[in-house]
This record gives C-alpha cells, structure tokens and sequence, in this order.
C-alpha cells in the first residue's frame, strides 16, 4: 500500500510540473513546456520584445522565426513563428494545455501559407508575399525591359554532399513550400561558372596568378596584355572581360588579371571554387563585383595559401548565400577579414570555413551574421589558434564549430567575432 501510495504521490507532483500522464506511458508525443504560469509569463515576454520591434519600424514586413527576429536562441521557437508581422503558433507542435493558453494571451494559430520572395536585383527592396498552400503567386511587374526569367535554387543530395541546380520557375507552380527567387536579365553581366572560366584556370597561368581586380574602371585596363577573354555567362548580354597580364621578371613568373565591365559585375550564383588553389595569389580587389544573386560559395577561395589582402569583401551581399563550406580553407596567410556586410539568416552549411586559418587573427561581423538555420559547422574554427575576439575571447580548440560564431560578449556570450557595423 505504501509503495503505490508513493507511486501516486510523484504521479500527482509529474502533472503539476506539467509532465502528463501519456507522455510518461509513451503515448504523448507532445510535452508541455512549462507549468502554465512559467509559459505565459515567457511566450508574453517574447510577444512583448517582438511587437515593440515592429512598432519601431512600422515599414518592416517580417516572415519568419523569431530565433532570426530575436537575435537569439529560444526554447519556444519551435512553437512560435512570426508571419506578416504577427506572432503566431504552430498548432502540430503545441499540446492542447499550450493552445488553450496561447488563445488565452490572444496569440493566432499560423496559416496555411508559404512565402515566396522575389529578388529584384541590385539596389532594389526584396518583394515578399505570402501564398495560401495549393494556390500559384502572382509575380510583380518588372519594369526593366531586359527581364529575363524568376529563378531559385533546388537542393538535393544530402547534408554531407549537397547538390545545386538552378530552375528557371513556373508562376503556375502549385505552391506547397517556400521560394526564394531571383531575377535575371538579357542585359546583365553575370560570370561564368568555374568549370568554364578559361582565364583564371588554364595551368599555364592559374599557378601565378599574384592580383586580381573587378573594376568599372577602363583605365585600370593596359595596352598590353596577353590574353583578353569574354568570361560572360551569356555572349549576347553585357560583355565581361578578362584580361591576363604579365608581371614577370627575369627570376620570377607572375600574371594579374584584370577583370572590366561598363556593368555591374554580377558573381555566378554558383560561385563553387571560383578562386581554388590560386596558389600565388596574394590580394583580390572586389570594385567592381555583386554577390546577391549568389547561393553557393564552396570552396570560394579555399587553398589560396598566399592571399592576404581581400579588398571590398565587407560589401558582399550574402543574404541568398547558403553554402560557405570551406570558403577560407587553408588560407594561411589571411589575418584579418572584415565580414562586417555579411547577412546568413539563409546559411545552412558552415563547416571548415575558417580551418586552417593559422595567422587569422581579428574576424569583423555584425549581429546579421547568425547561424541559427546551419545544420552543419564542424571545425568551422579548426586551427585557428591566433583568433581573438573583440572583447578578448581566445580561440580553443574545444570550442571550434559554430557555437563560438558570434560578436564577442564575455563572460555570457563569448565568441571569436568583432562587432563592427557595416
């Protein structure tokens, strides 16, 4: 009698601490989070921060967690969403304790809609609209007469081997799930992909490679060269030349290469390995380059053992960017990188992107570097044991994927990054 009085006795103090009865007889699968008056007064809280950060920008149209909202990472973000600037519940993951609660702080359960975000281009506002499931989207007018085609990014493989293809999309599309897209034109000058970069990869050259530059500027173009190549992805749209030029001395091989256009330069959206193993490569400039069309940044400049310059980097626009795997990989001679423009809210893959950074000392970022969605950063810090953070966070080695990934802020919050706003 004793023990099943004991047995009822923590059965009874379970359920108050708001553990039920299924879940401890393995038929409920969803566990409340808290006693009522700890998850009301948390999910008020979150509510509370997130309508103050909308009121203070009343233009702001925000889709989304409220992990990426928020800046941080909260225990409730698998039950709380904000859409068309309101928070709003997952019903498949609450239990009917947290639902009856959430309509009591008068919190919405989430629609049944997508979002598909339409990317202009250069300078102009992303365009974000939410779609009701089994229905098509409405593009927005483009006015610019050298409209081409929306294009997106599909993703398939697995985690360790991710595989990218880039579809031109159907408006009729029946949308079930979310888009980014991006918009093309006949008049742009985009850059080839790797495979076909003669200029940069032809044996003869790419092993002394010291300078490359992206620039609008004809003068920073010589006379002479050795080389001119048209490095365009589309032979009737705007040219974009490549340039090889000899630097050599009596002693020493050395080639530049210039790279011009009137235009914006526009980076390939798979910009895998476009610098790999230039291995004499000592600085880059990035004038005259636009990165926001671009998704995937594999192997960017990875083994380029040499390069300690990386000019207008902190310019780059990487909010489409989802893969950064081994982007600065063996870069040994790299000691500061100012990644102060870089924006990951869409980043999935970070692994090694650092490793082997033995000189990399100071790494500047902004709260928009974030790596709340990645599902992959190991070793994403491997050996980079000169990196400091703003406020004096020293590298270890235990701490080297993407937990240390953030602005310096001792002893709460240590990372391996430096503030500075772009």
């Amino acid at each position: 009698i004793t023990l099943a009085v004991l047995i009822i006795t923590i059965i009874v103090l379970l359920i108050l601490a708001g553990v039920t009865v299924g879940s401890l007889l393995g038929d409920d699968k969803i566990v409340n989070h808290a006693s009522e008056s700890q998850f009301k007064t948390d999910i008020s809280n979150i509510k509370e921060k997130i309508e103050v950060m909308l009121l203070n920008n009343e233009d702001f149209e925000f889709f989304g967690s409220i992990n990426q909202l928020l800046k941080e990472n909260s225990k409730y973000s698998d039950i709380l969403t904000v859409e068309n600037s309101k928070i709003v519940y997952i019903a498949n993951n609450v239990s009917p304790d947290e639902e009856k609660w959430l309509e009591e702080l008068e919190i919405p359960k989430q629609g049944d809609f997508y979002t598909v975000v339409f990317n202009l281009g250069e300078n102009e506002d992303l365009i974000i609209k939410k779609v009701k499931a089994g229905s098509s989207v409405e593009a927005p007018k483009v006015s610019n007469t050298y409209f081409q085609e929306w294009y997106y990014v599909e993703i398939s493989g697995n985690e360790s081997d991710p595989k990218y293809t880039e579809r031109v999309f159907d408006t009729n599309t029946i949308i079930n799930k979310d888009y980014t897209l991006y918009a093309k034109y006949y008049n742009e000058a985009v850059m080839r992909q790797r495979s076909t970069l003669k200029s940069f990869w032809q044996t003869k050259y790419s092993p002394y490679i010291t300078n490359i530059t992206f620039t609008k500027n004809l003068g920073k173009v010589p006379n002479t060269y050795l080389e001119k190549d048209n490095i365009s992805e589309n032979s009737s749209a705007a040219p974009i030349y490549a340039y090889i030029v000899d630097k050599s001395t009596d002693d020493k091989t050395n080639y530049e290469v210039i790279v011009y256009s009137p235009n914006t330069i526009y980076c390939n959206p798979n910009a895998a390995q476009y610098f790999y193993n230039l291995s004499s490569l000592v600085s880059i400039d990035f004038e005259n380059f636009n990165i926001s069309k671009c998704y995937n940044m594999f192997y960017m400049f990875r083994d380029c053992v040499k390069l300690t310059n990386i000019k207008n980097i902190n310019i780059f626009d990487t909010t489409n960017v989802i893969n950064m795997n081994c982007m600065f990989n063996h870069c040994y001679e790299l000691t500061i990188l100012d990644l102060s423009s870089f924006d990951t809210q869409n980043l999935t893959t970070i692994s090694l992107m650092f490793s082997g950074c033995s000189n990399l000392t100071t790494i500047y970022a902004s709260s928009k570097f974030v790596t709340l969605n990645s599902t992959n950063s190991g070793n994403m810090f491997y050996a980079c044991s000169k990196l400091v953070g703003g406020n004096g966070t020293k590298f270890k080695s235990a701490h080297r994927d993407a937990e240390y990934a953030r602005i310096d802020n001792p002893p709460d919050s240590p990372g391996y990054f430096t503030l500075k706003n772009n």
